[in-house]
C-alpha cells in the first residue's frame, strides 16, 4: 500500500458529511486517511458507534466549527500531523432558516453565512496554497438545488449556497492551472433526517403580529412542500451523494459541475433556457 491520501470532510455531524467520510474511510485498499470534522465534540461518541474498527485507523474525528479561529486551529493540527491535505470535501448543506425575510433577526442570519460561506472560504484560503505547491489537490463542494430554485421564505439559505457556488466556479479556473481540481456537486432534496433542518429552524419562528394571514398560509404550504421533498420521488439518498463524491475524487479528469438527479438537471435547463429567451428579447 502506497502513501495514503489525506481527506478532510466538514460538517460530519450531518448525514451527508459523515456518510462521505465513511465512504473514503471504508475504502477496501485503505488508500485514505480521513479527518471527519464536527462542530461539537459531543458528537464524537455518537459517530464512533458501529465504526469502532475504523476509528484511529482510517477515520479520525476532529472538532472544527465553521468559524475562523476554530478552522485555523483545526487545519494547523491536521497539517502538523500529516503535512498536507489532498482532498477537501466542503459539506455546505448545514445551516439554514425559514421565515419572512424582513422578520428574521441578524443574529440568526449571520451564522448562516458564516457556516455556509465565510467558513468554507477561510478553509479554501488555508489549503489552496499547499495544494498549489504540491501541484495536486481535489476540492469537492457539496451544494444544493436550492441555489437553482430559490423559493420564498428560505432567501438567506438559498443566497448563501449561491454565494459559495459563485465563488468556487471562477476559482476552479484559476486553481486548475496548478492541478488543483475543484468540482461542485448539486444535490436535490435528501431522503434523510437531515432534511429536518428546515423544520428545526421554523419551530423557533413566530410571525410578527402584523403578518398578513395570506402569507401565513403561504408559509405553511411552502414548509409542507420542503418537508415533503425529503420523502418524495425527487428525494436523493445520502448514499447516492457520498458515492458520487468519492467517484468524482477518484476521477482523473473530473467535471466542474455534477448533479445526482434528473430533477436538478431539469431545473438548470429550465432556468437557463428562460434566461436566454429574456436576453434575446432585450437585444
Amino acid at each position: 500500500m502506497g502513501e495514503r491520501q489525506i481527506v478532510l470532510v466538514t460538517n460530519c455531524e450531518d448525514d451527508t458529511g459523515f456518510s462521505t467520510a465513511l465512504k473514503f474511510a471504508q475504502d477496501k485498499e485503505k488508500r485514505y486517511k480521513v479527518w471527519a470534522a464536527v462542530t461539537d465534540k459531543n458528537y464524537f461518541h455518537i459517530l464512533q458507534k458501529g465504526v469502532e474498527n475504523l476509528v484511529d485507523d482510517t477515520l479520525f474525528i476532529i472538532e472544527m466549527a465553521m468559524e475562523m479561529k476554530s478552522i485555523e486551529e483545526s487545519v494547523k493540527d491536521i497539517l502538523q500531523k500529516d503535512g498536507h491535505i489532498d482532498i477537501l470535501v466542503i459539506n455546505s448543506l448545514k445551516l439554514g432558516a425559514f421565515g419572512l425575510f424582513e422578520e428574521q433577526p441578524f443574529d440568526c442570519i449571520y451564522p448562516i453565512f458564516e457556516t455556509n460561506v465565510f467558513g468554507p472560504c477561510r478553509l479554501l484560503q488555508l489549503l489552496i496554497p499547499g495544494m498549489k505547491r504540491r501541484q495536486m489537490g481535489r476540492i469537492l463542494i457539496v451544494s444544493s438545488s436550492t441555489e437553482l430554485e430559490g423559493g420564498p421564505f428560505t432567501e438567506y439559505y438559498s443566497s448563501s449556497i449561491s454565494a459559495l457556488e459563485h465563488i468556487c466556479l471562477p476559482l476552479s479556473i484559476v486553481v486548475r492551472k496548478n492541478n488543483v481540481l475543484l468540482s461542485v456537486i448539486q444535490s436535490s432534496a435528501l431522503a434523510s433526517p437531515a432534511v429536518e433542518w428546515i423544520v428545526q429552524f421554523s419551530r423557533d419562528f413566530t410571525p410578527a403580529s402584523h403578518t398578513d394571514p395570506k402569507l401565513t398560509e403561504m408559509m405553511k404550504n411552502r414548509l409542507d412542500y420542503i418537508k415533503g421533498r425529503g420523502t418524495g420521488s425527487n428525494a436523493t439518498t445520502i448514499d447516492t451523494v457520498s458515492t458520487l463524491l468519492k467517484m468524482v475524487a477518484e476521477d482523473p479528469s473530473p467535471c466542474l459541475m455534477y448533479s445526482e438527479s434528473e430533477h436538478v438537471e431539469k431545473l438548470a435547463e429550465n432556468i437557463f433556457v428562460d434566461y436566454k429567451v429574456k436576453l434575446e428579447d432585450l437585444a
